[in-house]
């Protein structure tokens, strides 16, 4: 396991009234001449601005294209990561948990592999349905996703 927090220390001498800039980046690469083009590549600020600008520009075709409203993004944001990071919120209670006797094999009978999470909503008027099926529409994002929903 890497170290969960490491630090930089970089001394500046400013005389009064100038301003310095400094660029911390993270990047990520198969070798260490591909990690020395990126850190190479995003030394000026205007790259990563560019780069953030370019993300923001696409996420936004994107929910156009899937029909998400900035609000309905929020949401998607909030329950994805609940749901990646599993929150022990959102979690059953350990007992209820222990009381599966069929583990993953028993999903594999309606095709569901138990290698992606798994959510479950449970709602308690016909009103909240509208809920059930903003969660269950289809997107083209390219991943899979099999799901009923019956009145």
């Amino acid at each position: 396991m890497l170290d969960p927090i490491f630090s930089l220390r970089c001394r500046v001498r400013l005389a009064p009234g100038a301003t310095a800039h400094a660029i911390f980046s993270t990047v990520v690469a198969e070798s260490r001449e591909q990690v020395l083009d990126l850190a190479d590549k995003y030394r000026e600020s205007a790259t990563f601005e560019r780069a953030a600008t370019l993300a923001w520009t696409q996420a936004q075709v994107q929910l156009h294209h899937l029909g998400i409203e900035p609000d309905e993004a929020h949401l998607f944001q909030r329950l994805a990561n609940g749901i990646l990071y599993s929150d022990p919120l959102l979690r059953p209670a350990a007992s209820l948990l222990a009381r599966n006797e069929r583990g993953a094999p028993g999903l594999w009978a309606h095709g569901i592999s138990g290698d992606l999470p798994i959510v479950l909503v449970r709602i308690d008027e016909a009103e909240e349905i509208d809920i059930v099926r903003q969660l269950l529409r289809p997107t083209s994002t390219g991943g899979s996703s099999s799901s009923t929903l019956t009145s």
